[in-house]
């Protein structure tokens, strides 16, 4: 389950950039601008909000924490990033002296911080696991790829070095015997499988797979594949609903096996089966109104839903504003020193 949930400044971060570029191709008629203060003193205040408490003075400069946290992806450690932002704003004090406030750059460079921090306060502040809906916690719930957390049946985690005779499709093998002369003459093969693994005892997943893996290779008929698959062992396979099913030997196979360990060969409808068990969940069926359903989802997704949110918020500002996209200007930023991330 590919959701996000520690990396929210970058992708804030990221987003400041992309609003900042857009924003100065939207209908202008539609924006306030926000001009810089033109005052050299206001410069030198230091910067507010979360961390606004003091880091340090360097040459009559107050840095606060929030300055040594803003140049956070430029790198060092933060005595050097106090020391940068204290040269800055001296170097922006001169400016200002000089009249450079009102130069397009500055701004530029200007909005988007203003940008940037109001998307740190609603996002980072004001937008927590609690002032979610519980209505959007109820949709991810029932999403089906997050639903199987809290309602499933047993569940098996497994590598399997398999020997396949018939590949039909639905319950074709089960209904046929044509294939009965490919089970003879590959079982001693499954078994040779077998006792190679037993020899190289193999104490880890890891160790199967690669172990499994390095014996096929001088058996064309082998494979190995790595899957997962819920079973209900009070109803018969024909009554198997809700998910993929398995040939029942399989599931026995796993079931009887263990966690940690890999089974003798298994004779399933398609073919045979060296079992190894990663994992398994035991079966559960929790409703969303189980307080620990509401719990772990608010702990485990909240940032996901978060950056879903800030998203949405850019393309209804974008909307909004009558925003367009500047492929050009896209295509020209230096999103590496951007985002401080590397390819």
């Amino acid at each position: 389950m590919g959701v996000v949930s520690g990396a929210m400044k970058g992708c804030v971060f990221h987003i400041v950039a992309v609003v900042g570029l857009l924003a100065a191709c939207g209908r202008s008629e539609d924006f306030e601008r926000v001009e810089p203060p033109m005052e050299p003193e206001a410069v030198l205040v230091p910067g507010g909000g979360p961390g606004a408490e003091l880091f340090g003075e360097y040459g009559g400069v107050k840095v606060s924490r929030a300055d040594v946290d803003l140049l956070a992806a430029e790198g060092h450690d933060d005595e050097t990033r106090a020391k940068v932002v204290a040269l800055r704003r001296k170097l922006a004090f001169k400016a200002a002296q000089q009249g450079k406030g009102s130069d397009d750059a500055v701004a530029f460079a200007f909005r988007q911080g203003l940008a940037r921090a109001w998307l740190e306060q609603k996002f980072e502040i004001e937008h927590t696991p609690d002032s979610v809906p519980l209505e959007e916690w109820r949709k991810l719930y029932m999403d089906r790829r997050v639903r199987p957390k809290f309602d499933h049946r047993d569940t098996y985690f497994v590598i399997d070095a398999q020997i396949i005779c018939c590949s039909e499709i639905g319950d074709g093998c089960r209904r046929t015997d044509r294939y009965q002369s490919c089970f003879n003459e590959t079982q001693a093969k499954a078994q040779e499988v077998h006792t190679s693994l037993l020899l190289i005892d193999p104490q880890t997943p890891e160790q199967f797979e690669k172990s499994a893996r390095e014996i096929a290779k001088g058996m064309v008929e082998v494979g190995v594949q790595e899957y997962s698959f819920q079973y209900d062992f009070s109803k018969s396979w024909e009554r198997q609903r809700g998910y993929d099913v398995v040939d029942e030997a399989v599931a026995q196979g796993a079931r009887a096996t263990g966690v940690g360990a890999f089974s003798a060969p298994i004779r399933s409808a398609f073919g045979w089966h060296i079992l190894y068990v990663k994992e398994f969940l035991p079966e559960v069926s929790l409703p969303f109104d189980h307080p620990e359903v509401l719990a772990t989802l608010k702990k485990e997704f909240h940032g996901y839903l978060r950056d879903k949110d800030v998203i949405r918020y850019i393309q209804e500002t974008g909307r909004q504003f009558g925003i367009r996209v500047d492929v050009d200007a896209l295509r020209a930023v230096n999103w590496e020193q951007l985002s401080g991330l590397k390819p």
